[in-house]
């Protein structure tokens, strides 16, 4: 009787661990896929969404006058912009904040998902270690926890593409609005380039006398 209770509770005691790594195990892969899913748009997000934009407005002057004159300059300004650098003005744009700001959040949407892969993978195989030895291979409240970091890692992704694709969005109105400094340096150098064209027309009093 009593060697039957035992044997009754170690098999009782078995099935708990096998539905619980059971549960982890299938869990794990569901939240793995749901984030690969996000992984091939970030290889793509800023090359695809934010580069063309720089490179229709900065690699060539007619691109550049166009969208200045889209945007609504005047037509001297537009001639005026013939004076900058748009290698410069590109490079300038390339490492504005806001620029930036995109690239990093790009980055970070790639990296939380492959973190959220990879600990899904361990939490999987260590499940199924623990359903081959029935044993528990780690803590079962880490193995609550991944699963459930792995949610809060994908709401936290899901946001974060929200957050990049409105930025995006906005991306080219923030462009216009940089006209403005882009503006000043095309009228300063147009004006110093006009002061030094008269300053060698005025004859000097030395060569007056």
């Amino acid at each position: 009787m009593v060697a039957d209770l035992q044997e009754c509770c170690e098999t009782t005691g078995v099935a708990s661990i096998d539905t619980f790594w059971l549960a982890t195990a299938a869990a794990a892969p569901v939240i793995a896929l749901a984030a690969v899913v996000v992984l091939p748009d970030t290889s793509g997000m800023y090359r695809d969404d934010v580069q063309p934009v720089i490179d229709e407005w900065f690699d060539s002057p007619a691109n550049f006058q166009a969208a200045m004159r889209t945007a609504g300059a005047s037509e001297w300004v537009v001639e005026a912009v013939s004076a900058i650098n748009l290698a410069d003005a590109k490079e300038k744009v390339v490492r504005a904040k806001a620029t930036r700001s995109l690239r990093v959040l790009v980055a970070s949407i790639r990296w939380t998902a492959i973190g959220n892969v990879l600990l899904q993978a361990v939490l999987l195989a260590l499940s199924l270690a623990a359903l081959a030895y029935n044993v528990h291979v780690m803590p079962p409240w880490l193995a609550i926890v991944l699963p459930v970091g792995g949610i809060v890692l994908l709401a936290i992704t899901v946001l974060q593409v929200s957050n990049y694709r409105r930025a995006a969005k906005a991306f080219p109105g923030m462009l216009e609005k940089g006209f403005s400094q882009i503006f000043n340096e095309a009228l300063s150098a147009a004006s110093k380039t006009g002061r030094g064209a008269a300053e060698e027309q005025v004859p000097s009093s030395d060569g007056n006398a």
